[in-house]
């Protein structure tokens, strides 16, 4: 998703009091004090919650409730990160305040208002207390009481998407994956950044719980990328890789002159703007086909950015952990791909046209002004917008009689602001199965929403029973009638190339940007020149549920 750096440069640079990392290990509130956490409140008022909600069980998504904004989700996520409170903008922290004064205060529990108010309204480098930040971070997501924060991973992925969703242009953000986190805090923790300066190890905290680069301002991000840049990084060089990836491609933003002694080189990861539909040319595209397919251990995420390339598809549709692991595998040993090749995919990476390197030329289809309205009518929170909630619900009240209760259950659960997360596999089945019908008699548009609303409860957590197919998504096992449709004589847009390439690629559709995946629905129902399998099976893939 896309959205602009220029509100979250009210961020300064991130730093701690103390240098803390929190173990990945899960700790109990119940055994801290209270003594411990600086908050005015009693030493007779019982243990901290398992939980931030205090155990109060929320009416509506975080995300709805009155007064929550951009900055609120900004201020948050840098307090639950550890960042100190001078260092953030002011007017997010007043937001926050008053947030957490106003509806925040039924929605959390007193104690975790009040740390995080005096983290707010302080003027030194207070930092919200780590058993505190441990409730939201280290929190069982099964215990966490609003469906949409437990579908979104926690807390953290939560605001991220939020945060996503709230800026149109300028990035695309997105968190390391779990085991580049483990590395980074492995190191954290070892005796060579015992040293490390405390500024670098908190942008390098927020990385390790999961929060986006774009929350560093511009002159934390400066100094990051000097310091990963520099002669004397201890850092481990696929690790320096990663962070660089995060930082580049998870931020558009312009980096401000950085502090003396802190000279910037710029990094070999390349920056990427969104909205640009750059692919390589078709001489380009041929060789890559050619040599992915001669490939048997090519790592899934490396083929993936591959295949995306290699079919015309721009590199802003795929989630930025590809876009990093294939920015990786470039420079490594192992790769084995021609020089001049390798040089027209960090450009295409980069979304710079050059030699082989061009803008898309796709006329507009009626399929991509569909997309646009599909797109934004899914919320962050994974339930329809509230006009399209009203459209379903008043379909579903004119046609209770015409589909069966299964389907209708469904379906009135997303016309009240549920989530796909919530449904049985066997009930998201057979929705897919009524959206999937030739003769579905509900209108495109929504039609389409509701099979992103579906596809929006693909988590990639794996994990039994969250999101649709257990979190994971599903592959497509018979690709050929995907690679025919991408070589047939038909008008695809790039955005749909790259979603037709992760299929082909053996991936799952939670790697799609969810404009990349609304596009796709759009074009699954308005294209009327697809042979009726090959819809469906797009369709199970999209939806995560199979065929």
């Amino acid at each position: 998703m896309s959205k602009n750096l220029a509100l979250l440069a009210l961020l300064a640079s991130l730093s701690l009091a103390a240098p803390i990392v929190e173990s990945v290990e899960r700790r109990d509130p119940l055994s801290v004090g209270l003594s411990v956490l600086g908050v005015n409140v009693g030493a007779n008022v019982g243990p901290l919650p398992t939980n931030p909600t205090g155990g109060v069980v929320p009416s509506n998504p975080l995300s709805v409730t009155a007064g929550f904004s951009l900055d609120v989700a900004i201020a948050l996520e840098a307090s639950i990160a550890g960042v100190v409170a001078v260092s953030v903008d002011i007017n997010a922290r007043i937001a926050l305040a008053a947030y957490l004064q106003g509806a925040g205060a039924q929605r959390f529990d007193p104690r975790v208002c009040q740390a995080i108010i005096q983290w707010c309204h302080s003027t030194d480098t207070y930092v919200v207390p780590v058993e505190i930040r441990n409730i939201f971070i280290n929190i069982h997501v099964d215990s966490i009481l609003d469906v949409s924060i437990s579908s979104a991973g926690g807390y953290i992925p939560y605001l991220n998407q939020y945060i996503e969703q709230g800026h149109q242009q300028g990035c695309s953000c997105s968190a390391l994956d779990q085991p580049s986190r483990q590395a980074l805090l492995v190191w954290l923790q070892s005796s060579v950044a015992i040293n490390l300066d405390v500024s670098i190890r908190a942008s390098l905290q927020l990385a390790v719980t999961g929060g986006v680069a774009a929350t560093l301002e511009a002159s934390a991000h400066a100094s990051l990328v000097a310091w990963l840049s520099g002669p004397h990084c201890p850092l481990e060089p696929s690790i320096v890789v990663i962070i660089q990836a995060w930082l580049q491609i998870s931020t558009g933003v312009t980096i401000a002159a950085p502090p003396p002694n802190h000279p910037v080189t710029v990094p070999t990861v390349p920056a990427i703007s969104v909205d640009a539909e750059i692919i390589v040319d078709i001489q380009t595209q041929t060789t890559l086909i050619a040599w992915i397919s001669a490939q048997v251990n090519l790592d899934i995420s490396v083929r993936t950015a591959l295949q995306t390339c290699a079919y015309g598809g721009p590199a802003i549709a795929i989630d930025a952990q590809l876009r990093a692991a294939l920015t990786a595998y470039l420079s490594s040993p192992s790769c084995t791909l021609p020089s001049d090749i390798i040089v027209i995919i960090k450009l295409w990476l980069s979304a710079q046209t050059g030699p082989s390197v061009v803008t898309a030329t796709t006329p507009t289809l009626p399929y991509t002004n569909t997309a646009v309205s599909v797109y934004s009518n899914v919320q962050v929170s994974g339930s329809l917008s509230v006009e399209y909630q009203g459209q379903l619900e008043n379909w579903c009240s004119a046609n209770s009689y015409s589909v069966s209760t299964t389907v209708l259950t469904a379906l009135q659960s997303c016309a009240h602001g549920g989530l796909a997360a919530q449904l049985d596999v066997s009930v998201a089945i057979a929705l897919q199965a009524f959206l999937s019908s030739p003769d579905c008699p509900i209108e495109p548009t929504l039609r389409a929403s509701i099979i992103v609303w579906l596809s929006a409860a693909i988590t990639l957590s794996g994990s039994q029973g969250v999101g649709i197919g257990a979190g994971a998504g599903v592959v497509v096992s018979e690709t050929a009638s995907i690679s025919a449709l991408l070589s047939a004589d038909i008008a695809l847009s790039a955005t749909v190339r790259a979603a037709l390439a992760v299929v082909v690629a053996g991936n799952v559709a939670g790697v799609l940007d969810l404009s990349v995946a609304a596009e796709l629905a759009a074009f699954l129902v308005v294209a009327v020149d697809i042979d009726v399998d090959v819809r469906a099976t797009l369709l199970g893939w999209v939806c995560g549920t199979g065929i």
